[in-house]
């Protein structure tokens, strides 16, 4: 009878993680917890400004530390496993991290709650761990659990925050216009996709600011990891500079607009450009790597002679000098 009650007494145990997605600085520890949970702090940091939503599902797992007997002698064979996730969204949230099994001695039960690393690009991971103390005692002759809380520590606080911090970097485009048929004051139309590095994947939302010859004061554009692209305009001596970037992720320009060949056409057109790029695909980072664009446009100058004709000229131009060293050789033999 003892051991159903108790069940029962653990499937309501919550250990609530209140998740402030992506705040500005800061988070509160927690306060005395009441009996039965415990709230827990997960706070997300960005950068003043930055808009973005994580959109990943944060896993949670409290690992069975070590138990103190309140009898002296008294041991321990049994103790519940705790796990809980939730799906990090902007605002307010909470997780019920439930337990599975049951007490069988009165004491308390440490348990170490920490955070599985998640894998959205940008966002470095709390390491941080909560030590969480499960009191169970008799009341009214039953074994039950009487308290949940967190233990303080070494500095005498109570720590129940888990940290995240979101970090952004930026990308520039230079573009250099070259060639004897190149005009320096055409403008080019290019794509610019952001894709998260290796294993990583990009959040759900996230906005990055840009300047370029249509935005010299910078306009912002909300991207989505389903269609992380965004189209600027690019021109001779004008750089582009693209901020707010998830730090890590990899930026890679395409042209498209018509006055250049596209990179697979089978034959060139002389009338349109060509387009080469250095250091496409360059990572978002605190000092910003520069992706250079250049555009070469070259024609051939008609000098009014046709190669293929050219020996008979040059055999023509010999017999003419040597017939005008004969008639010079002849006057100069009459006088």
């Amino acid at each position: 009878m003892n051991k159903k009650i108790l069940a029962i007494l653990m499937a309501l145990l919550m250990v609530l993680v209140n998740v402030a997605a992506f705040a500005e600085e800061g988070g509160d520890d927690i306060t005395a917890p009441a009996a039965n949970s415990s709230t827990i702090t997960k706070q997300y940091n960005a950068p003043e400004g930055v808009t973005v939503v994580p959109g990943e599902e944060l896993t949670f797992t409290a690992t069975f530390d070590k138990f103190e007997a309140a009898a002296t002698g008294a041991t321990s064979s049994k103790h519940p496993t705790y796990s809980g996730n939730i799906t990090a969204v902007v605002g307010a949230n909470t997780v019920t991290i439930t337990g599975s099994g049951e007490f069988d001695a009165a004491g308390k039960y440490y348990y170490t709650l920490s955070e599985t690393e998640g894998s959205v690009q940008g966002v470095t991971y709390g390491a941080e761990t909560i030590s969480v103390i499960l009191t169970v005692g008799y009341e009214k002759g039953v074994l039950a659990l009487l308290d949940v809380g967190v233990a303080k520590d070494k500095d005498g606080n109570k720590n129940g925050t888990i940290t995240n911090t979101y970090a952004v970097g930026g990308v520039n485009i230079s573009k250099t216009v070259t060639g004897n048929a190149a005009n320096l004051n055409d403008t080019f139309k290019a794509t610019v996709t952001v894709a998260a590095a290796g294993e990583n994947k990009l959040p759900s939302q996230f906005t990055v600011n840009y300047t370029d010859i249509n935005n010299p004061d910078g306009t912002a554009v909300s991207l989505t990891s389903a269609n992380p692209t965004f189209e600027v305009t690019l021109k001779q001596d004008t750089n582009v500079v693209i901020t707010n970037l998830p730090l890590g992720a990899t930026v890679t320009v395409a042209e498209n607009d018509e006055k250049v060949n596209a990179a697979n056409a089978e034959t060139k057109d002389a009338a349109k450009y060509d387009a080469s790029y250095a250091n496409n695909g360059a990572a978002a980072a605190a000092t910003a790597p520069t992706i250079a664009v250049t555009n070469t446009r070259t024609t051939s100058i008609d000098t009014g002679v046709n190669t293929d004709s050219l020996p008979y000229f040059m055999l023509l131009a010999f017999v003419m000098i040597l017939a005008a060293a004969v008639v010079l050789k002849k006057r100069t033999v009459n006088e």
